[in-house]
């Protein structure tokens, strides 16, 4: 179960980052 949550709280914060990355880009 916690590895679940592990690998979710990555991907969440890996799309973040992408996110963030493609906002700069667009400024």
């Amino acid at each position: 179960m916690s590895y679940v949550l592990k690998h979710v709280s990555q991907l969440f914060l890996l799309s973040s980052c992408c996110s963030g990355l493609l906002n700069i880009m667009q400024h």
